[in-house]
């Protein structure tokens, strides 16, 4: 039976960058509690599927099980038992949000597994998948052209992030076509991406942006001429028949006008539960860029920060050296639920308080504070779990997994430190 360790393997998850590490350690652990006899994890790359990781895996089972898994399992990932040369295979997709990136194959030979025991461990797959998907994107975006070589001295500090340029030039191989979809968590500047986009496709055309404003997006493209770019963010808010509008003038834009959609990964929940249109999102999401979030690159997070520490200190006309060491880890380990824009404004209030030529930890915001564990105990354990609330799109049940707590004991943490859902919650 398996004993799902799930704050360890969360711990992993958000703690192990380097895929491979990842995959065996991960590997290894549901091996282990699964009381199985070895596994495999087979991962989807641009070459088809690959072997990730293997544990105590007979080589004669090698290549049957990749032989099965590229004819046999679904292009999205659903859990598979099949009899592979006598023994009971149990294969587990690795699912993100739009598409299964691979699976963790678990051998038993002699017995079957028990049925529903092994479903704890899913939540935590799906994370593994994240990482998975993050690797496999990083190595088409090093493929794709190199940026415009006048781009290259007056960027803002997210603009020089290597994120940013590794999507700008994934967004210009789309550079032939009409509509791109951005897909990220708010504050993840997805506007600027989509103007750096037009800037080079259409160098001193016009570019408008338009913020759950279908109305005045829907009249905008109507008379929009080449060369120009639209950008509508928040799509997956519109009512229905804002969506109808939208799909007319999507249909009529002139040659030279692209259209860049901006959307929350909650767009895909609305879609399983069909609250939008799934033909519309299939058809924009064959162009479509994943914008991560900050504690996905958390590398640069500091370097981030001591570049908004520059520009802040020049405009207020202060001479900073940077962030003490405390402050410094602080930024690192927070986890940023509102990403480029919460960096940003955490920045700006430390320079405009800083006492001294250094920014401290007590200059930054209250919830940064409590979050590094110097508030008291019930404050920290109430922005860590509206933290994971967010990031588990205010899904009880998942969050509940993914700490190792009863259902219930969420629902009276919620209640007792009056915490409020968000609208679309």
């Amino acid at each position: 039976m398996i004993k799902v360790p799930s704050k360890y393997l969360t711990h992993l998850v958000s703690e192990l960058f380097e895929e491979e590490k990842l995959l065996q350690e991960v590997l290894q652990v549901a091996t282990q509690w699964a009381e199985s006899a070895g596994g495999a994890i087979l991962v989807r790359r641009s070459q088809g599927i690959q072997l990730g990781a293997s544990y105590r895996l007979e080589l004669a089972l090698c290549d049957p099980l990749l032989r099965l898994c590229q004819s046999s399992l679904p292009r999205r990932g659903e859990t598979v038992r099949e009899k592979l040369q006598g023994h009971d295979l149990l294969c587990l997709p690795l699912n993100t949000p739009t598409d299964s990136q691979g699976w963790l194959c678990l051998i038993q030979p002699g017995r079957e597994f028990a049925t529903g025991e092994w479903e704890e461990l899913q939540p935590l797959l799906n994370l593994v998948a994240i990482t998975i998907e993050r690797h496999r994107m990083q190595e088409e975006l090093q493929q794709c052209q190199p940026l415009p070589s006048a781009w290259t001295a007056t960027w803002d500090p997210v603009e020089e992030t290597p994120t940013f340029r590794a999507l700008l030039r994934r967004g210009l191989s789309f550079a032939n076509q009409e509509l791109l979809l951005l897909v990220g968590e708010t504050g993840t500047e997805k506007e600027l991406l989509a103007r750096r986009l037009h800037d080079s496709r259409f160098p001193g055309g016009t570019f408008s942006a338009f913020s759950g404003n279908a109305q005045g997006f829907v009249t905008a493209a109507r008379r929009a001429e080449a060369p120009s770019a639209l950008y509508l963010d928040c799509v997956e808010e519109l009512t229905g028949g804002e969506l109808r509008d939208l799909r007319r003038v999507l249909g009529r834009l002139r040659a030279g006008v692209q259209v860049c959609l901006g959307a929350t990964p909650y767009l895909e929940l609305l879609v399983r539960a069909r609250k939008f249109p799934s033909d519309l999102y299939h058809h924009w999401s064959g162009t479509q860029l994943k914008v991560p979030a900050l504690r996905e690159r958390a590398s640069e997070i500091l370097p981030l920060a001591d570049n908004y520490l520059k520009r802040y200190a020049e405009k207020e006309q202060r001479s900073l050296r940077g962030f003490d060491r405390t402050a410094s880890e602080a930024l690192r380990r927070y986890s940023w639920p509102n990403n480029l824009k919460e960096l940003e404004y955490e920045v700006a209030r430390g320079v405009a308080l800083a006492k001294d030529d250094l920014v401290r930890l007590q200059d930054l915001s209250l919830t940064l504070r409590a979050d590094f564990a110097t508030a008291g105990p019930d404050e920290v354990e109430k922005h860590q779990l509206i933290q994971h609330l967010e990031r588990n799109h205010w899904n009880v049940s998942l969050t509940a997994r993914l700490l190792g707590w009863p259902r219930r004991t969420i629902y009276n943490k919620i209640e007792k430190y009056g915490i409020k859902r968000p609208r679309w919650a």
